[in-house]
């Protein structure tokens, strides 16, 4: 499931990209951000063998910032899932948190796995996983 930057990324994100990857780097999982009305321009999480990086655009300036984080300072991962989406929450080691919202549910879900347990798996294949499925019902 290794993925270059080139196939899955706009061209800005991809020329930055190749300055910052070591040729030791592999890509395992790359997620784009859904994007909606608050969204013009979505942020990608691309986390290699190596690191985790977010991209993200400059506002109103043209551009993308990527911020790199190696594996040994993030401390903790969590998701909040919705019915449409999934937010994902690191924790680093100096107490800073980055979230990203609106990410797709299996790609965000998968990337989760990845950063908790190093594999590339992703759990539940239906929009409706989990909705009501704490309550049992007589029709249950």
């Amino acid at each position: 499931m290794l993925q270059t930057p080139q196939e899955n990324c706009p061209p800005e994100i991809s020329f930055q990209l190749e300055y910052v990857l070591d040729s030791d780097d592999d890509i395992k999982i790359l997620v784009k951000q859904k994007k909606n009305i608050f969204i013009k321009q979505p942020e990608y999480i691309i986390a290699t063998n190596k690191r985790l990086f977010f991209c993200v655009p400059n506002d109103g300036q043209g551009g993308i910032n990527i911020h790199e984080y190696e594996w040994k300072y993030i401390i903790k991962c969590s998701i909040v899932k919705n019915i449409t989406f999934t937010n994902l929450v690191i924790k680093l080691t100096n107490s800073i948190e980055i979230s990203t919202k609106y990410l797709p549910k299996k790609e965000a879900l998968n990337l989760y796995n990845y950063i908790k347990n190093g594999e590339l798996k992703s759990e539940g294949g239906s929009i409706t996983e989990g909705i009501g499925s704490s309550r049992i019902t007589k029709n249950f």
